[in-house]
């Protein structure tokens, strides 16, 4: 049974339910059914939930696979923190035009996204 990976996905489901909300509100504000009508804020809530939800399922499918095949609670809970801060910092750099927390989020993202893939790999190889 999976008890760690749940914890993850929940905490990143809540981030990216609640960028659809700021989505929402800002549609509903500039009156803009589709596209970002040209407004700015609305285009960084845009790409702050598209880039959560381009990153989340395969950080959270890693995760799970790497904890089905025992990897240490330890491990699991540093790699799941880590990147749902990666992600925090992502969305906060968006939304505020920040490029440090921007550009620090994303190479955490990418640099977790491939300690999860080697990890996956290896215990494969060692099984």
């Amino acid at each position: 049974m999976l008890t760690i990976t749940p914890i993850y996905a929940a905490l990143n489901i809540m981030l990216a339910v609640g960028l659809t909300y700021v989505v929402v509100h800002h549609r509903i504000q500039n009156q803009v059914p589709l596209g970002d009508g040209g407004h700015t804020e609305l285009g960084r809530a845009i790409r702050a939930h598209g880039n959560l939800s381009e990153n989340a399922p395969f950080a959270l499918l890693l995760l799970a696979l790497v904890e089905w095949n025992g990897l240490p609670a330890w491990q699991l809970h540093a790699l799941g923190a880590a990147f749902t801060v990666a992600r925090l910092a992502h969305i906060y750099g968006i939304m505020n035009a920040a490029i440090a927390p921007r550009s620090m989020g994303a190479l955490f993202t990418t640099i977790i996204l491939t300690v999860l893939s080697g990890l996956a790999v290896v215990q494969v190889l060692l099984a």
